[in-house]
């Protein structure tokens, strides 16, 4: 079978998963933005905080397969898997079979993420964690396989009201790239989430931590986060579905020229 057959039935197959699985984490249309920006930056490092069913999982992974370079890490601790098991799959397991897809939902998340990733022919390319996200507990990315790297992509998709954010930016923000981004699922649909974000990124880019951060960060990572400047885009879908937006913030160094870096054109 020749590589673009391959590569082919890999992209028809995970169309059809989105088409079936998307719309239980409202994942079926920021897996494409992923996807793509994936192919532009080429990251080496990304992580996904909640694999859910693994929609965005899969898309991110296949973009950095055709990168050919580049590792994605994708932690979950699948507490929603058993409800799901229950209310979802017997529906989709059905649906999977009129599309021709031997994907057997009722197993281990382990099982079931394993044989798709078996289908997609994807394992060269993620890695699945299983942990309880916890953001809260200090130092808590120092227990991940991924803690020595910068991060260059990051999606979180467990958490976005207020205070989830600020301990996930306590907890990241120093770990990112000095190219990178950030993107987190659902925030510009919570009032609070949405404002808070630009509030922050307004006082980063005037020079200034709140307090509430400073207070938990070292002057060091304090010195890191104020070294970069930010851009935040809410980028929002699909007004009839939930969770229909995700908050992107771009990160770059203070410099005058677009990251990442492309020459100029006279």
């Amino acid at each position: 079978m020749s590589t673009q057959h391959t590569k082919d039935r890999t992209v028809q197959t995970l169309r059809s998963l989105t088409s079936i699985l998307g719309y239980a984490y409202g994942s079926s249309e920021i897996c494409h933005f992923l996807y793509s920006i994936i192919k532009m930056h080429r990251p080496t490092t990304v992580v996904e905080l909640g694999a859910g069913l693994g929609v965005s999982t899969f898309w991110m992974a296949l973009a950095l397969q055709e990168n050919g370079s580049g590792h994605l890490w994708a932690v979950d601790n699948f507490v929603q898997y058993e409800e799901y098991r229950q209310k979802l799959f017997p529906r989709v397991q059905s649906a999977l079979k009129e599309v021709g897809i031997a994907l057997d939902l009722d197993h281990s998340p382990e099982a079931y993420f394993e044989k798709a990733e078996e289908l997609l022919n994807l394992q060269a390319y993620w890695t699945l964690v299983h942990q309880t996200i916890d953001s809260r507990q200090p130092n808590h990315f120092e227990t991940y396989p991924f803690a020595e790297e910068n991060i260059d992509l990051l999606f979180s998709d467990f958490a976005s009201n207020p205070d989830a954010i600020l301990q996930l930016f306590v907890q990241i923000l120093p770990r990112m790239a000095e190219c990178s981004s950030v993107f987190i699922d659902s925030a510009p649909t919570i009032r609070e989430s949405y404002f808070l974000l630009n509030s922050l990124v307004e006082s980063f880019n005037a020079g200034n931590v709140p307090k509430i951060l400073a207070d938990l960060l070292t002057s060091e990572e304090i010195e890191t986060i104020l070294n970069r400047r930010y851009t935040l885009v809410h980028l929002t879908y699909n007004p009839e579905g939930h969770q229909s937006g995700t908050s992107w913030l771009k990160i770059e160094p203070h410099d005058i020229v677009p990251y990442p870096r492309v020459p100029f054109r006279s």
